[in-house]
């Protein structure tokens, strides 16, 4: 028959809260992978939880007996899946594979079993009464009871410890405080156990094990709702991310900031003041980090969410602390053993004083290339007035034509070429007639004006390649290249034609000259500079004493001539 046992509503809290709980987890078993350990430990608690409070509720003794042993499987699954979690609180990659469910189902299995035929062996309850109003079960238990309390408090217990030597050692403070509050919510079930053990075979006992396994689900779900403890899994660190100089920030799949080393935290707080005290668990679109003014090479950061809803790599300009900040922005995704994605992780680094330095270096290079360009144009002008100089050196002042030193030069190169290649060789020497009586008639000023006007009459007649020279005076010396003897004259006695028609304006009129040539040629003389030269002034010295205004042809070398006065 049923019975009116007040302990019996202690003893049924926990099934809602159980299914409370199961249905958060259930909810969020995708995103947070250990919320599948959490839906096992509910269940467990409701399947516990029912069976107790169905055993309270009924005063036949087999009846109570009967729901009792039901809810021994029921305590095997809640140790079992606070074992998994504790594992996953340590361990973000554990998993139960599919080789270890059943070693993981087995204790379960065993003890239904061991309850279901506890009538014909009385190994969990060996002996049971009903004692008082409204009735209470006493029993007395066997070494089935016993194996299965230690089987709990040793699967428990190992649970627990990975979790305390977690708390120990990990560096993270979130991580700290996620394994501190597991252990204290897992400290209130363990005390009441111990206490309803210690108390069989003296009377009747009321078992506070499940009371205070509500409390555990009470604080549980107040970690979920608010603080997000068992939402976020720890994610394994070092010692040297909080000594590293760059900012380093754990973002959670739900696109809140999970961790962070001291230097993204001091970072933070330089660029948004505001922050709350609390870091962790801040969503991440409330990081809105105020950009620099912008300048012509500088980014404006965008904000709003992460790799993909806003942020992009790279570097960006920052207002932080009423100063200008440039950052280098990387992130990448975290994904777990089986490949599915848990987070991401950014990496910020301060690069400002690179940059600047980069600027001062930009500058200072713009300058030396500015110098550079300065220098390279005071060296062209250098260069350009070193040609000129050395222009001059073998041009001649008044007429512009190359001098008697060039004239050497070029004639020497000419007949080395000549003596190779075959190709004749002609030398003119042109001789202004009475130069003298111009000068003398006219004036200076008119000689020069002639010897101008001369020059450049025969610089028109020159060809490429031929050199032309004032040899002295009123000297002119023409090197022609490829031409034979005839030739060579019929060119000589062209330019004694076009000098013939050079006037020069004077006082007294329009003053006009003729002139007189000699050629030599490699054909009769060979060559040889000197001897072309000497050929040459020979055949003009003719030339003027058979009556000027007329070009010979030079014979065949001689000696060298006597000196003789200068012909005017």
């Amino acid at each position: 028959m049923l019975q009116a046992q007040p302990y019996a509503l202690v003893q049924f809290v926990a099934a809602p809260a159980g299914l409370l709980i199961g249905a958060l987890a259930w909810r969020r078993r995708h995103a947070v992978p250990s919320m599948r350990y959490v839906v096992l430990l509910s269940a467990g608690l409701v399947q516990w939880s029912l069976s107790a409070t169905a055993a309270a509720c009924f005063d036949d003794l087999d009846l109570q007996v009967a729901f009792t042993l039901g809810f021994f499987p029921g305590v095997s699954v809640v140790a079992l899946g606070f074992y998994l979690l504790c594992r996953r609180a340590v361990d973000r990659d554990f998993q139960v594979t599919r080789r270890s469910r059943l070693v993981v189902g087995a204790a379960p299995t065993l003890v239904t079993l061991l309850a279901v035929t506890n009538p014909w062996h009385g190994w969990v309850i060996s002996s049971a009464r009903l004692i008082g109003r409204p009735a209470m079960l006493e029993y007395h238990v066997g070494p089935g009871y016993w194996a299965h309390t230690v089987y709990c408090y040793g699967l428990m217990s190992w649970g627990l410890n990975g979790v305390l030597r977690g708390a120990l050692t990990r560096t993270s403070a979130l991580q700290r405080r996620q394994l501190v509050t597991l252990l204290a919510a897992s400290g209130l079930p363990l005390a009441g156990n111990i206490w309803t053990v210690s108390h069989l075979g003296r009377g009747a006992v009321v078992d506070l094990t499940l009371p205070c396994f509500v409390l555990t689900a009470a604080i549980a779900g107040w970690a979920t709702a608010q603080t997000d403890v068992l939402r976020l899994d720890p994610v394994a660190r070092a010692v040297v991310l909080d000594r590293m100089q760059d900012a380093v920030l754990v973002v959670d799949t739900g696109r809140r900031l999970l961790d962070l080393n001291p230097a993204a935290e001091r970072l933070l707080r330089l660029l948004v003041p505001d922050l709350p005290a609390r870091l962790t668990g801040v969503p991440w679109h409330e990081l809105r980090f105020p950009a620099a003014a912008r300048e012509p090479d500088r980014q404006q950061l965008r904000v709003g969410g992460l790799p993909g809803d806003g942020i992009q790599d790279g570097e960006y300009w920052l207002q932080a602390g009423g100063r200008a900040m440039a950052v280098d922005i990387r992130s990448s995704v975290l994904r777990g053993r089986r490949g599915d994605p848990i987070g991401w992780v950014v990496v910020v680094r301060d690069i400002t004083e690179l940059r600047t330095r980069e600027r001062e270096l930009a500058a200072t290079n713009a300058r030396l290339e500015t110098m550079n360009q300065q220098l390279r144009g005071q060296l062209e002008t250098i260069g350009r007035l070193q040609a000129d100089l050395a222009e001059q050196a073998v041009r001649d002042a008044l007429t512009g034509l190359h001098n008697r030193r060039h004239l050497l030069s070029a004639l020497a190169a000419d007949i080395s070429r000549g003596r190779v290649t075959g190709v004749p060789l002609a030398v003119i020497l042109l001789d202004i007639d009475h130069f003298k009586q111009v000068n003398d008639r006219h004036g200076h000023h008119v000689g020069d004006d002639l010897l101008i006007a001369v020059a450049g009459a025969l610089a028109g007649a020159m060809r490429v390649g031929d050199t032309l020279a004032r040899y002295g005076g009123e000297e002119f010396v023409a090197v022609l290249i490829g031409l034979e003897q005839h030739r060579a004259w019929a060119r000589a006695d062209e330019l004694r034609k076009q000098c013939a028609a050079v006037a020069v304006p004077s006082e007294s009129g329009p003053v006009r000259t003729t002139i007189s040539a000699g050629v030599a040629t490699s054909q009769t003389v060979g060559y040889h500079p000197e001897l072309l030269l000497r050929a040459a002034d020979e055949a003009l010295y003719r030339a003027k004493a058979e009556g000027r205004n007329r070009v010979l042809l030079a014979g065949p070398p001689s000696m060298p001539p006597e000196p003789r006065p200068v012909p005017v």
